[in-house]
């Protein structure tokens, strides 16, 4: 028998699958809604984090906030002395039940704790102060929940909130409007600027990715998504009952989240290619974080002082970013990836990356290796390339079919990569041709060829790396 809150799960998801035909619409809409991302579209989830939107998708903060603001639109015709009360104490009620639906994910929980100290603040008529409630739920949370501390999620959560606080006001000031409506624009840009402050550094870091184009995204997407697809998703549920209606909102919903997606994916596109694979280690984030903590107080607390601090760490940043640049730039290394069945295989140094087999640039396996390496730049194969080349002071051969089963002489070689299928390679042929030192098996074999080739190789003295088995095979 399912609980209350699986029926309510099951019965809004129904009603969502039933009414919004588009594919990728429903997707999007089980995601923000209901917390259930496995129909999210991975090259939209792609697009939406290249282009800095992709926290519209888990339930946070913002749906908490929508969640709220249509309670409190629902309830316009409250008045007096209590209505602020009401609406609070019902949307506290309202929060949670939708917590609970969506499968209760960390940020929604975080989000709901954050809203319910707000909420407890006015319903006991306390005056509270936004940064005293974020760090009271932060404890809150923390103390049930101590791992959150080293979870990405928290701390991205945490630090939005925390730099939107410390930054928006600022921000807005700098440009004063009068008009309302370039008023409101100008506070949504503030909002998207701020809270990237403290964030992109930890962005950086985790993802090696910063969009250019965030603040456009997070204006769209707050209309777009924010308020049309998640109150029309709502609505839909909400209108059911009447199919012609919530078929209507269906429809409209695909419409709208179709135009939106090509919208994103076009603005993907102006992303720089080279901001996909940016690097920096721990203590360059702690660096970046000493930057902007001086910086602010510089700005916001009037203390020049505080210079003093950003710039030698400013200077240490960009002296940690150039030594890891030249270093990498020298570097000239053979990678062997654990891609699989699939071998892939390819040389990277100079800032550049050469593939050998298998077109490894757009493989999840070797994208982290590109951006580790600052060689995210493909070269192409001219016409002297070939599978038998040296490299750190190693003769090296790629053997990616059974060709040396006619080879009659001898090519003495240090290491000999067996980039395909072992089936018909003699294994008695490639010892005498070749002459290994190392063999590298750069596939998934069977148990048997794995045996075979490592008895042989037991035979004549030569070492067997099964990547498969031991990881990525480096030669630097």
């Amino acid at each position: 028998k399912q609980s209350f809150i699986a029926t309510i799960h099951n019965f809004c998801d129904s009603q969502l699958a039933h009414y919004v035909g588009n594919q990728s619409a429903l997707g999007l809409l089980r995601a923000m809604l209901l917390g259930d991302e496995q129909g999210f579209d991975p090259e939209l989830r792609q697009a939406y984090s290249q282009t800095g939107i992709i926290h519209i998708v888990s339930i946070s903060g913002s749906h908490v906030a929508m969640m709220f603001l249509l309670i409190s639109a629902i309830l316009f015709w409250l008045r007096g002395r209590h209505a602020d009360w009401i609406k609070y104490l019902i949307g506290l009620t309202v929060v949670w039940l939708y917590v609970l639906v969506a499968g209760a994910p960390p940020s929604a929980v975080r989000s709901a704790v954050m809203f319910s100290i707000v909420a407890l603040s006015v319903i006991t008529a306390r005056e509270g102060q936004a940064l005293n409630t974020l760090m009271a739920a932060a404890f809150i949370l923390l103390v049930g929940r101590p791992q959150w501390l080293f979870a990405l999620g928290f701390q991205l959560s945490f630090l939005a909130v925390l730099s939107i606080l410390l930054f928006y006001q600022p921000l807005v000031r700098l440009w004063p409007q009068n008009n309302r409506l370039a008023k409101h624009l100008w506070q949504a840009v503030c909002v998207s600027f701020a809270a990237e402050i403290l964030i992109a550094p930890l962005v950086v870091y985790y993802f090696h990715n910063f969009p250019v184009s965030f603040v456009v995204a997070n204006l769209v997407s707050s209309i777009a998504l924010g308020l049309c697809t998640l109150i029309g998703g709502v609505a839909v549920i909400a209108l059911c009952w009447i199919p012609p209606v919530a078929g209507f909102l269906g429809e409209l919903i695909g419409i709208l989240v179709e135009g939106f997606n090509k919208f994103i994916i076009v603005l993907q596109g102006i992303n720089p290619h080279s901001f996909q694979f940016l690097q920096i280690s721990v203590g360059e984030l702690l660096l970046l974080y000493v930057v902007i903590i001086s910086l602010a107080i510089w700005l916001l607390l009037k203390k020049p002082k505080a210079v003093l601090f950003a710039l030698p760490a400013l200077l240490m940043f960009i002296s940690s970013i150039t030594i890891n640049k030249v270093l990498a730039w020298k570097s000239n290394r053979l990678i062997v990836y654990n891609n699989g069945k699939q071998a892939s295989i390819e040389r990277i140094g100079g800032g550049y990356f050469l593939p050998y087999i298998s077109g490894s640039d757009e493989s999840y396996y070797s994208k982290a290796a590109h951006t580790g390496y600052y060689s995210w730049r493909k070269v192409g194969r001219d016409s002297s390339f070939n599978n038998y080349f040296s490299i750190a002071g190693k003769n090296v051969l790629i053997l990616s079919d059974s060709t040396a089963n006619q080879f009659n002489g001898v090519l003495p070689v240090d290491i000999l990569i067996l980039a395909r299928p072992l089936r018909q390679m003699r294994v008695q042929t490639a010892f005498q041709a070749f002459q290994p030192k190392v063999i590298v098996l750069a596939q998934r074999v069977s148990a048997y060829q794995l045996r075979r080739w490592h008895d042989s190789c037991i035979a004549h003295q030569c070492r067997l790396y099964n990547v498969a088995t031991g990881g990525a095979f480096v030669l630097e």
